[in-house]
């Protein structure tokens, strides 16, 4: 195969991916470091060493700002931006909804200007939790986001305008489905369950003086593998 002359000063592509699940699911940083790249690329030809690269850049994720109401078990937001396809992005993070005690493929109530959307899911690409035509909630690259869309919406009405028209800095407001009451997962109450779930369960009983003494169980070690060395004599004796 022979390459034509004015083909051969062509420089040699680059394929740079970055590695999280979803359709155009990148980050800022990412786009800038691949748009920059390609400058550079088409102004110097041949500066891109690296024909293979992972351009993913770790999510930045910021810390929870959401107030909750532990009686009712619920967590209140704010919208920060409205995409062009009317998808909401809330003030909402992951860590929130762990603490609501919701999970990938959770079903919920959210409250978007006080209009109730039902049924919500947690879901991730590629989407086969959620219903087509139903409200879902994902975590977008940028800090780790929630954002709240329609899966295949393909209504003339966006998203916010589903939503009450819901606008920036409206309340969101997020509602556990669980019926039972539940203790919102707090950090202090997560190391504590694993240290309990870790350790032995020490039991306290009170003596005939009144003093509490704590029972630790006992530890039986293992029988020896080859005897003990009174055997171990008996036996090299006899042979």
């Amino acid at each position: 195969m022979h390459l034509r002359a004015d083909l051969m000063d062509f420089p040699v592509p680059a394929v740079w991916k970055v590695y999280r699940s979803g359709h155009n699911w990148t980050n800022n940083q990412e786009r800038y470091q691949a748009v920059r790249s390609l400058c550079r690329w088409i102004k110097f030809g041949t500066c891109i060493t690296m024909r293979l690269k992972d351009g993913t850049v770790p999510i930045s994720k910021r810390a929870s700002s959401a107030t909750f109401d532990k009686k009712q078990l619920k967590a209140t937001g704010y919208i920060e931006d409205i995409k062009a396809s009317g998808v909401i992005v809330t003030s909402f993070v992951g860590e929130d909804l762990a603490k609501l005690g919701l999970r990938l493929g959770s079903s919920f109530e959210a409250d978007v200007n006080s209009c109730k959307l039902q049924g919500v899911v947690f879901d991730e690409y590629p989407y086969v939790r959620a219903e087509r035509g139903r409200w879902l909630a994902i975590l977008e690259p940028e800090q780790g986001r929630v954002v709240l869309g329609i899966l295949d919406c393909v209504s003339k009405h966006s998203p916010a305008d589903l939503a009450g028209r819901a606008r920036k800095g409206d309340a969101v407001i997020f509602f556990s489905n669980d019926k039972k009451p539940r203790r919102l997962l707090t950090d202090k109450i997560r190391k504590m369950e694993q240290l309990c779930s870790g350790g032995h369960e020490q039991k306290k009983n009170k003596s005939k003086s009144g003093e509490e003494q704590t029972n630790v169980p006992t530890v039986v070690p293992p029988p020896p593998l080859f005897g003990t060395k009174a055997s171990l004599k008996s036996d090299v004796g006899s042979t």
